[in-house]
């Protein structure tokens, strides 16, 4: 067993002046705007966001 303790996760919120439906379009339709296809975890190139 390990004697070091656990890293805490990070936890971070973020309130924005947005109703939830155009949170969610602005989320879904816009996702490669600020998460760019190059930064993944998978073995292959992301096709489409």
């Amino acid at each position: 067993m390990s004697k070091h303790p656990a890293t805490e996760p990070v936890r971070h919120s973020v309130v924005v002046e947005a109703s939830m439906a155009r949170a969610f379009k602005v989320f879904t339709e816009d996702f490669g705007r600020f998460k760019p296809r190059e930064h993944n975890l998978l073995a292959v190139p992301i096709a489409e966001t």
